[in-house]
């Protein structure tokens, strides 16, 4: 039978080749990563559609940096506790234990709530319908108060996640904040 790596590279044996691939002690395989041809050896099977194809109404996208300067104090000195417990690891650029930053984190984006306050303000003023997403759930949450805004988390039930997006569909809603590994899949909001 014909599959894919048969297809795309000819034999196991070369899609392996490509993509540096040996076995490893634990009896599974170790890769080193793609070589250049397997983009173009992968064009044969693929299908790529581009926004404007598939979904020619929708707007494109925008990318705005927004500077939110100032922290209290008190974030302040735990961000410099950080760094000197952790400067070691930091200067190898490699990140400290999750479980020691992920607080501090969530810290920094409740920091900044007024900051996406003001962004959400102005584009309500436009009336423009907006999509928040965040890591965190503090700044969702701080969106479900306003006036014509929604929110999907965890949480959320998979009947009102659809209620909530066909609501948003229907132009009834301001705008929805999710958080990332809530709304990241599975719902179509344009």
């Amino acid at each position: 039978s014909l599959t894919l790596e048969k297809i795309v590279f000819g034999s196991w044996q070369n899609f392996m080749n490509q993509f540096g691939g040996r076995k490893n002690h634990f009896g599974g395989y170790d890769f080193d990563g793609p070589t250049v041809l397997v983009p173009e050896l992968l064009r044969r099977v693929m299908l790529r559609r581009c926004r404007d194809e598939v979904l020619p109404d929708l707007p494109k996208k925008s990318y705005t940096t927004l500077v939110c300067n100032g922290i209290s104090s008190e974030l302040r000195k735990k961000l410099d506790n950080m760094y000197d417990e952790y400067q070691e690891v930091i200067d190898m650029e490699e990140l400290p234990p999750f479980e020691a930053f992920s607080g501090l984190r969530a810290d920094l984006a409740s920091s900044r709530i007024p900051a996406m306050l003001e962004l959400v303000e102005s584009h309500e003023e436009e009336e423009v319908p907006l999509i928040v997403f965040s890591a965190h759930r503090n700044p969702i949450i701080e969106l479900r108060k306003r006036d014509g805004w929604e929110i999907i988390t965890g949480d959320t039930k998979s009947e009102e996640r659809q209620k909530i997006v066909n609501r948003f569909q229907a132009g009834e809603l301001r705008g929805v904040g999710l958080t990332i590994q809530a709304g990241g899949v599975g719902l179509t909001l344009t």
